[in-house]
Formats: structure tokens, sequence, C-alpha cells
């Protein structure tokens, strides 16, 4: 996406979240909602919104983000910037919205017995390296022996 971007802002009912209008397509159709990082393995655009400090969960709709706060009292002027960044930047990376296939291999689907260092390597395999090499990624196996 070679312009400029303008993201706009709308209420919800909920005061604890807030939907963010990119001006372009995120998903082509429904939705998709995370309740955490784990949940998100499957979308680039998603596990970023989800290192804004503060983001609790993230709602992907056609032209739309909701994101929910985690902490009531924190105010949103606190957030939006952060989730104003990393909505730009994921849009002008041109990284899909959502992963191809929409699903993570079995080798580095997130596991709670993961550790903090091979969840990250699981994610940049799966964020990085796979989404670069495209059919040749079933190449490669994570294996922790």
């Amino acid at each position: 996406m070679g312009r400029t971007m303008f993201v706009q802002t709308q209420d919800t009912p909920n005061p604890n979240s807030l939907k963010f209008l990119p001006g372009c397509t995120v998903l082509e159709t429904g939705t998709m909602n995370f309740e955490s990082p784990r949940d998100a393995h499957c979308s680039p655009l998603a596990r970023q919104l989800f290192r804004v400090d503060g983001v609790k969960s993230v709602l992907l709709g056609t032209d739309f983000i909701t994101i929910s706060k985690s902490d009531a009292n924190m105010e949103w002027k606190v957030i939006k910037p952060d989730v104003f960044a990393a909505i730009m930047d994921f849009f002008t990376s041109g990284l899909p919205v959502v992963s191809e296939g929409s699903h993570q291999s079995e080798d580095t689907a997130p596991s709670d017995d993961d550790d903090e260092v091979v969840a990250m390597i699981k994610e940049l395999l799966d964020t990085r390296i796979r989404l670069r090499i495209g059919k040749k990624s079933r190449l490669f196996k994570f294996e922790t022996d």
C-alpha cells in the first residue's frame, strides 16, 4: 500500500473496545476474533496488535479492526497511538492479514509447554520464514529434541 493511511476510530457500545477503520479491506468476508496472542497464530496483523501494551483482544472484520483493552482504567489516548502505528506499519508491510491456508503447521502450533524462546522461534518460523518461502515451507520442520 503505497499511499498514506488515514485510520479513523469509532466508539462501540463497550467503553473498553474501540473500532479502528483503516480505509481498506481487512478481511474479504466474515470476522475473526482473537482473545489472546496464542489465538492469533494465523494472523500476522492480530499478532502485531497484541504486541501493543494494553490490548486484550482483537476482532477483524471486512473493513474494521476492533481492539478491546485489558485495563478499564487505562485511557484510550494512551493505547491509540501505538495501535495506529501497528495498523499503519502492518498494511505498508505487504504481509497478508491471515496467513496462507489460515492454519499453522503442527510443528509450530503454540503449546502450553513452550517456554518463551521456543514460542518466539515458532512465531518467527510462521511469520517470517514460512510466509516468505511459500510451498517449500513444508521442507522445514521444527523439533525441540
